[in-house]
């Protein structure tokens, strides 16, 4: 079994790269080395494109998937009738399945033609990408799966040269949420709660993705994303999260970033941050003395952790399932 991987995001591409190892598929995986915006606008002519670019992998593979924004895969969904019709077509939509091109008629009427294919497979990475794409499309009776990110990691899919020492202290994340628009940390710094908190490098190869952290506590986290492959690389290694509840979410979203909606009630029941599956594993502070409280319980943090990686196991197991699932399906 072969399978050539489309993508524009490098944990999506690992993701699948593991997957695949598991499963003993034969893995080609395309990432352009150079992603600035401009590429992810596609539109009819930009399809025949990286048509014409890949139509030998697209030829000659038994699994044809496009992962992380979804638009790459017109270029594939406009030549169904010239591939085998034993070829499947698999669409991981990790990042809204419209990005960059929300404006396109174009390409929603290409997905209306084709999402009943016999041969083509969605893949939802968190509850709100499937009710997404429902706004836009009738995917009543699409082939679709929950397909939570894999998350499952070695250290020699990295060029690691050490692992930091960082006894045990949490993890602060660095995105604007947790810097600019609510500024955690200098609310640690100012409690003298000692954190990790990573800053830019020279040295490239002193990146060791999740596995940088594995020494840590857990995760300090403030949302703005349905799902992030971070998310499942962190709970594989059995690290719960710190993040905030939903009432003090509800109270402070307004300054604060969030993709594609802030309605508080749709990212409570369709954030993989809130999931129901996921929400015992997690840790939910309700003011800044209640984070603090929760940091300094360790006892506290390892059990939610353990909690936390057996859920990735399942998640892990459960995907497995779902591939082997499309790859027999005749």
């Amino acid at each position: 079994m072969k399978m050539f991987h489309y993508t524009m995001h490098n944990g999506c591409a690992m993701d699948i790269k593991n997957l695949s190892k598991d499963l003993n598929i034969e893995l080609t995986t395309y990432i352009p080395d150079s992603r600035p915006h401009e590429d992810y606008i596609i539109n009819d002519q930009k399809a025949d494109l990286i048509w014409e670019r890949h139509k030998d992998s697209f030829l000659s593979n038994d699994i044809l998937l496009f992962s992380d924004t979804m638009p790459m895969s017109w270029c594939v969904l406009k030549n169904l009738n010239k591939l085998p019709s034993t070829t499947k077509i698999i669409l991981w939509i990790t990042n809204r399945f419209n990005y960059a091109i929300e404006n396109s008629k174009d390409y929603y009427n290409l997905i209306n033609q084709t999402k009943h294919s016999n041969n083509v497979y969605f893949l939802f990475a968190n509850k709100f990408e499937k009710l997404y794409l429902s706004k836009f499309c009738d995917i009543d009776g699409i082939k679709s799966f929950d397909f939570l990110p894999y998350g499952k990691r070695t250290i020699q899919d990295y060029n690691c040269l050490a692992i930091q020492n960082q006894k045990n202290i949490p993890y602060l994340m660095n995105y604007e949420n947790e810097t600019k628009f609510f500024n955690l940390k200098q609310i640690l710094d100012e409690k003298k709660i000692n954190h990790y908190f990573k800053t830019q490098r020279s040295n490239e190869n002193q990146y060791c993705g999740p596995f940088e952290i594995i020494n840590c506590s857990c995760i300090i986290h403030i949302p703005y994303s349905w799902s992030t492959i971070a998310y499942s690389e962190y709970i594989s290694l059995g690290k719960s999260f710190v993040l905030p509840s939903v009432s003090w979410l509800s109270e402070h979203i307004s300054g604060l970033w969030f993709q594609t909606s802030k309605n508080i009630d749709l990212i409570s029941n369709y954030s993989l941050w809130y999931d129901k599956n996921a929400e015992s594993g997690f840790n939910y502070f309700d003011n800044m003395d209640h984070m603090i409280d929760i940091l300094k319980n360790k006892t506290l943090l390892q059990e939610k952790g353990n909690i936390c990686l057996s859920y990735a196991n399942k998640i892990h197991n459960d995907n497995l399932e779902i591939f082997k699932k499309i790859i027999e399906t005749k």
